[in-house]
């Protein structure tokens, strides 16, 4: 699974015309954490840096990783008991990771604190650290979603289609069906998002070859207690209609070759993690200025929970022709290699030979 990162340092308020200001001298520097802890994960990323002092262009401090660097501390995982003892200390080691995509923030090379450990959702985790006198500390329970949870579609080998059943994908406007998401909500998860996932084969006219995922998000749904049963359905019109949204089609691309099964995805989220999510939104309501939320003691931003279950389901034949023969699509070069009776008898959805 990728990891999540937040891609929010700080949140500066400037004027678009003028990027020029100061923050007050006795303004001393805050720890930030950034870190989100996943079970299916063998090693766990947590990012901290520090506020800093912005005299002149805000831009071009904040493109200077020695701007948030932070120094002299040793921070550490206590893993706790459901008594809130302490089991196990874990040392995190620093390590430099790249590939951050350029933004306001510094790309290339950043500074990340790691560790090692297979998570329990029986335990809880604890981060903390020593910095300039003050403890700074948070800690998250551990999510886990299961195949308990996962109402419809039921089984994985449950096949499904973007079309009404009197459709056989090759019509000019095809009638479209919904395909429907449903689950149950687990303890201690603030949100779930649901996406839908279309992976694919790039093959170039040079035989090389490229594997790569569409993931089209379906919905955020919100958590109140444990036990509810949510629903979040795929529009699978609007879903065929946005690929290409998603796509660009490079000169030298021979065809796609499409999977036989779609992927679909509950991503939850921690409770600390969902109102932080609420908290940062820009406002839509009257009151323009929210209240910061962070749940890390003696610092900023928020160290909380993930997980991601995906379930694999086999596409209908006529689902398959849709994507190889769909007007908006034409351009994208679908084909398949299931090998049935169906898609031997229409040459125009097989991917040539290799």
């Amino acid at each position: 699974m990728k990891k999540v990162f937040f891609g929010i340092i700080a949140l500066l308020s400037f004027s678009a015309c003028e990027p020029d200001f100061t923050v007050q001298e006795d303004s001393p520097p805050v720890p930030i954490v950034y870190g989100l802890l996943d079970k299916n994960d063998g090693e766990h990323i947590i990012r901290i840096t520090k506020s800093f002092q912005l005299g002149g262009n805000a831009f071009t401090s904040a493109q200077n990783p020695d701007s948030s660097r932070i120094e002299g501390i040793e921070p550490v995982i206590l893993v706790k008991d459901s008594d809130g003892e302490v089991e196990k200390t874990i040392p995190l080691t620093k390590k430099t990771i790249t590939g951050k995509p350029e933004g306001v923030f510094y790309s290339g090379e950043q500074e990340v604190y790691a560790f090692q450990e297979n998570l329990s959702s029986f335990k809880t985790y604890e981060l903390t650290f020593d910095y300039k006198g003050k403890v700074v500390s948070a800690e998250t329970p551990i999510l886990q979603v299961t195949k308990n949870n996962w109402e419809t579609p039921k089984s994985v080998q449950q096949f499904v289609g973007f079309l009404r059943s009197d459709q056989s994908g090759d019509e000019e406007f095809p009638k479209f069906q919904d395909i429907g998401i449903s689950f149950t909500t687990n303890e201690n998860i603030g949100q779930y998002e649901v996406y839908a996932k279309l992976p694919y084969l790039n093959v170039f006219t040079d035989g090389t070859e490229s594997a790569d995922t569409l993931v089209y998000k379906v919905a955020t749904v919100a958590v109140r207690k444990e036990g509810e049963s949510k629903n979040a359905d795929l529009n699978s019109e609007t879903f065929i209609n946005a690929i290409p949204d998603f796509l660009t089609n490079p000169a030298n691309l021979a065809y796609r070759e499409v999977a036989d099964s779609i992927v679909l995805a509950l991503v939850a989220g921690g409770e600390e993690l969902a109102t932080y999510i609420e908290v940062n939104n820009p406002s839509t309501g009257i009151i323009q200025e929210k209240p910061a939320y962070t749940n890390v003691s003696n610092g900023l931003g928020i160290f909380s929970t993930v997980f991601q279950l995906e379930r694999s389901f086999e596409m209908v034949n006529p689902s398959l022709q849709l994507l190889t023969l769909y007007g908006p699509l034409n351009d994208y070069k679908f084909c398949t290699r299931r090998l049935n009776a169906y898609v031997q008898a229409r040459p125009h959805m097989q991917c040539p030979a290799k």
